[in-house]
């Protein structure tokens, strides 16, 4: 039986296994916790039958080919490049040989110096092994409750989750995916919305899977009315708008999924494995050695059953003939009986090939062969039938599991090598909750899909940045969250989902379908039926139920992303774009709701949502059986809550200013008076911020116009709108001493006070906040520090004046009284001082860094200082640099400016233990705070570091050896790890093992591919329209002759990669052969576009 029959199969029987079964006396109380224990004991152990189908599976199989017509989703396997991405990007993981990734000239290769373990098992970040109860939630479960799960754990090296704040929720995600009835789901939707919407832990949204024990009486189910509100509830509660923000931190990796406008999702190509190919099944097995565990599908079937169930084949005998005498007995037919021992109790044939094929917990090709063969599990079905009334086929539903590890040691009827599955049935099932399946079996057996899939976090502790919340309220929500499809085709006519689009001067840059999933879609012809049978719109619609009294939220981010790469292509640079939702009522019944929500909200610098913008909706009614676009205008860089609002009047020293931006600008600076200042950036480049920046410049009092002048992506400089500001009070001119490293222990205070306004009435002054007294001569006020001790100082100042009004102004310097204080010019513009103590080092400076070599008592290292955040000057600390080489600390700071290391913590932990010597997993955590104008370094002591991170905003976040990384990067030489941080995070590293990190690349290759081809149709679309209308206006002949050329051009770069790719394009976005003519091909057209429009603007505004 192939793959597509048993697809069709299971779907025929998939109501025996999800429906809500109400079966009396013992058996209805079966699946009841209480009753695991008690059943495997029942009728003397030999009515092992019941179980053999009391369990609730729930997967509700969809080949890939059928998904791909109803949703334009498209798969394709694993590739090469992708694998080793994977194994690149994966964790450390403590105990286990590490697969390194060694650069070659082609690229990447495995290391062919490590050999795959005989044995893994990956339970370190598993979960403990569930129970899914009552609900047809087996796909949940998995994908969730278990892969989730391991995944966020591992990527967040939180080993052994069992509490409920992490460990992932399946019925969450169930609810969502299963069209609001308890008939199942398939790995393809939750595969999408753990990559669009997120996950939940447990604590955060309610868990269901057993109905209350007061519906039972002794056993026995009493309170139909108790357990229809439980169920109905526990297949279609919708989360509430904390569940939906909490939702995008645990969400699946960006390219898991990706949305077009047009016909087509493209998921990230690399997630699929096929079991079935020999490459692919290595590359399985790699990735779990690796530490990874992944999501399988098979139909569940009475070998499979009976493997799990029975602990020998003598007890599949004795069952045999207890089976037999009870039919015999029934049916006054002691024939069956003779028949039944003929055929397999007497029978050595059969009995042999039992034993030999028989395995417990361990389901193989061979025993279901055997079995089917054989037909002796019809004797069971015949028992069933005759004490139930029930019937059941070999193969009884589909079921979604998940593969934690593997074996070769272990020898079966089909050959050596089983893999570990973790079940969603308890831990008194099978072997405590696992169970195993040959290669041969999971490969090639008659009831496996011979599918897998590999769920990726986005990173260990991602936050959004940018959050959508969209509240609607309806009746019923499958009218505006179901699609349609054309039944003789397959093909979508309206997706299902909720849009959410970008774009700018008309042209989309991103957008994203959520909530589009399979079970949601419906026949386009039964539209009709629904919307005048009310009784059928309530039984066959999906997601007949109401939206919660509170609005959804969903991340959309990468809004930012493709709209950078709209600046880099075009080189526009627009001030504003648009965000609109499209929101459908599919069914013309007159039921109909509203959109009375859609604001969009930005996370800004402390890690806090915002409001950035709202749409004012005065009539959100949403036509019936139409829909209704709500638009939201949004500026694209806008002034922050820091920076004064327009025509302020502030003090000396309190002029701060700060932007908030939707892309990674490149900088950003105040202009004001003629003067110019660089502003510090945050978060990767979206935001900017300055303070003292009246200080800073030397503004005296008045009033003054400013703007702040950001830079784009693309390079272009925009300016944001012009304010006012008037700066009264007296001014504060720190002449002494001045953002620099000291080299004595005596340094003059002098500070020139003016006020051309009123008369300064008294100065004050304080040094690390204790008072210092100045001497006044004139409008100059000095002091004299002395007996100064080595270390960081912060002079203030503070002026009053007759008005009331004051001045503040503040120094930073450093005293140390051995310091070789050299200067260095930087890219031939900028002047740092360097101060090196405890030690000796060469100081030069070299594209824009300063590189010191400092002489350890280990030889020579390089510390690496970029000159970022205007900084003004540099303590190179020579001393803690050989700290660390000797062992004598894990983390130091050996270089930096207005920077601290406040803590240093390292953590071992046991995780195996190889022959007479233990492994520990090390975590070295180092608190590093860094000020405004800041810089730091820190040096690690490389205890095997196999990753370092740093937490920003409560956000994990991986280093790599990118020195372009606005957040910071790493290097090592010999023993050491080199931390540069230009923002203040803390930093985590853990170690045992050491891999290669690889360079961030930016934006991805699907991505920059999928865009390619979008817009490339959109402009092909475009000109066809446009080239009509030039020549109706009668542009002239050389322009059309020009733009058709463009147009031509731009074919020929497509039909290139249309070969490329097969005439596939959309199933291989990663390949990076396609950017090439794609963007070509995109750019080719375009311009033939812009041409003609121009030409004919040209035209119609002469009249």
């Amino acid at each position: 039986m192939n793959r597509k029959v048993l697809s069709l199969l299971i779907v025929a029987v998939m109501v025996l296994s999800v429906v809500p079964a109400v079966l009396p006396g013992t058996l209805a109380a079966q699946n009841s916790p209480e009753n695991h224990s008690v059943i495997r004991t029942l009728e003397d152990t030999l009515d092992k039958s019941l179980l053999l189908s009391s369990y609730k599976t729930g997967l509700r199989w969809v080949s890939p080919e059928e998904y791909s017509k109803i949703t334009g989703i498209k798969f394709k396997p694993l590739t090469e490049s992708a694998f080793k991405e994977a194994l690149m990007n994966a964790p450390y993981y403590p105990g286990r040989e590490t697969m390194a990734i060694l650069p070659s000239t082609t690229g990447y290769k495995v290391s062919s110096g490590l050999s795959l373990p005989p044995m893994v098992f990956n339970n370190l970040y598993l979960p403990p092994i569930g129970d899914q109860g009552y609900i047809g939630s087996c796909n949940a479960w998995s994908s969730t409750y278990y892969v989730w799960t391991y995944m966020m754990n591992w990527w967040r090296d939180n080993p052994y989750p069992r509490t409920p704040d992490v460990i992932m929720n399946p019925s969450f995600t169930y609810n969502l995916i299963n069209g609001g009835v308890d008939e199942g789901s398939n790995p393809w939707d939750a595969m999408t919305l753990i990559s669009t919407v997120g996950a939940v832990p447990l604590d955060a949204f309610p868990l269901y899977t057993y109905p209350p024990k007061e519906a039972f009486t002794n056993g026995t189910l009493t309170n139909y009315t108790l357990y229809y509100e439980w169920y109905n509830e526990a297949i279609s509660r919708w989360p509430n708008i904390t569940q939906w923000m909490i939702a995008p931190r645990n969400s699946g990796n960006d390219y898991m999924w990706q949305a077009s406008l047009y016909e087509y999702q493209v998921p990230g190509q690399w997630y699929i494995i096929d079991l079935s190919n020999d490459t692919q099944w290595q590359y399985l097995k790699q990735l779990l050695a690796a530490g990874y565990v992944v999501q399988y599908a098979y139909g569940v079937s009475f070998p499979f059953d009976a493997v799990n169930i029975f602990d020998s084949a003598d007890e599949i005998l004795q069952a045999l003939d207890y089976w037999a005498s009870y039919v015999a007995t029934a049916t006054n037919n002691e024939t069956y009986y003779q028949w039944v021992n003929e055929t397999y109790l007497s029978n050595e044939t059969f009995i042999q090939g039992l034993k030999q094929t028989f395995m417990p917990y361990t389901e193989t090709k061979a025993f279901y062969d055997f079995t089917k063969e054989t037909g002796w599990w019809e004797v069971w079905s015949k028992y069933i039938e005759v004490k139930y009334g029930r019937t059941y086929s070999l193969i009884k539903g589909g079921h979604a599991v998940t593969i934690v590890g593997y074996d070769d040691r272990v020898k079966t009827a089909d050959g050596y090598g089983v893999v570990r599955i973790a079940n969603s049935w308890g831990q008194n099932w099978g072997d405590g909750g696992y169970f195993y399946m040959s290669y041969e079996d999971i490969r090639f057996g008659e009831e496996s899909f011979q599918l897998a899939w590999v769920y990726v976090p986005k990173a260990a502790n991602y936050q959004p940045k940018l959050m959508s919340v969209v509240g609607i309220a309806h009746p019923l929500r499958g009218e505006v969250i179901d699609g349609t499809y054309d039944p003789s085709t397959y093909m979508p006519v309206h997706e299902a989902g909720i849009p959410i689009v970008a774009e700018v001067n008309g042209t989309p840059v991103w957008g994203m379908n959520f909530l589009d999933f399979y079970h949601d879609y419906l026949p386009e012809n039964v539209i009709p039926y629904l919307a005048n049978n009310r009784t059928l719109l309530y039984r066959k619609l999906p997601q007949a139920h109401p939206f919660p009294n509170s609005p959804m939220a969903f991340d959309v981010s990468g809004l930012g992303e493709g709209l950078a790469y709209y600046m880099e292509e075009t080189g526009d640079a627009p001030t504003y774009m648009t965000i609109y939702t499209n929101v459908s009522d599919i069914i013309p019944d007159n039921i109909t709701g509203e959109i009375y929500n859609f604001t969009l909200l930005y996370q800004g610098p402390t890690g806090d949502y915002m409001l950035l913008a709202s749409a004012d909706i005065t009539n959100g009614t949403i036509p019936d059986g139409g829909w209704k676009v709500i638009p939201i205008e949004v500026p694209i860089v806008q002034y922050g809550s820091l920076t004064l609002s327009n025509s302020s009047t502030i003090n000396f020293g309190n002029f701060s200013v700060d932007v908030l931006s939707l892309v990674p600008l490149k900088g950003a600076y105040v202009s004001i008076d003629g003067k110019e200042y660089q502003l510090s950036e945050e978060n990767g480049g979206y935001y900017f911020y300055g303070t003292e920046i009246d200080q800073k410049l030397k503004l005296p009092a008045g009033t003054y116009n400013y703007t702040v002048v950001v830079v784009y992506p693309n390079g272009k400089e925009v300016a944001l709108p012009t304010r006012t500001v008037t700066i009264e009070g007296p001014t504060v001119d720190i002449l002494s001493p001045v953002n620099t490293v000291y080299n004595t222990s005596t340094v003059e205070v002098v500070v020139n006070v003016t006020d051309p306004y009123a008369t300064v009435t008294n100065v004050k002054a304080y040094l690390n906040g204790k008072p210092l007294n100045l001497t006044a001569s004139g409008s100059l006020y000095v002091a004299t520090l002395t007996n100064l001790t080595n270390g960081e100082y912060k002079l203030t100042v503070i002026a009053n004046d007759t008005t009331g009004a004051y001045g503040i102004a503040t120094r930073l310097f450093v005293v140390h009284t051995s310091a070789k204080v050299t200067e260095v010019i930087v890219n031939n513009e900028t002047n740092v001082t360097i101060g090196v103590v405890g030690g000796s080092a060469n100081v030069t400076a070299e594209n824009n860094t300063i590189v010191a070599n400092v002489s350890t008592s280990s030889g020579e290292f390089t510390v690496e200082i970029p000159v970022v955040n205007n900084i003004p000057a540099v303590v190179v600390n020579a001393s803690s640099v050989d700290t660390v080489v000797a062992g004598g600390s894990n983390a130091t700071l050996v270089a930096g400016w207005n920077a601290t290391l406040t803590e240093v913590s390292t953590k071992t932990t046991p995780v195996d233990t190889k022959g007479n010597k233990k492994v520990y997993s090390v975590t070295i955590t180092a608190n590093v705070s860094i000020g405004e104008n800041g810089v730091a370094v820190v040096a690690l002591r490389d205890v095997n570091i196999s990753k370092v991170y740093v937490i920003k905003n409560g956000q994990k976040v991986q280093l790599t050896t990118n020195k372009s990384n606005s957040l910071g990067y790493y290097y090592k030489e010999g023993n050491v790890i080199f931390v540069v941080l230009k923002e203040d995070p803390i930093i985590v590293a853990q170690g045992t093992k050491e891999v290669t990190v690889p360079s961030e690349s930016g934006i991805s290759i699907t991505t920059l591919n999928f865009l390619g081809y979008r817009w490339y149709n959109i402009y092909h679309e475009e000109f066809n329209e446009t080239y009509q209308k030039a020549l109706e206006l009668g542009v002239d002949n050389e322009t059309l002759q020009k733009a058709l050329e463009l147009h031509k051009e731009a074919e020929k770069y497509y039909e290139e990669a249309i070969e490329i790719t097969d005439g596939n394009i959309l199933a291989y976005l990663s390949d990076p052969r396609l950017i090439r003519p794609l963007r070509l091909a995109y750019l080719n057209e375009m311009k033939a576009v812009k041409l003609l429009l121009e030409a004919i603007e040209e035209l119609e505004a002469q009249g």
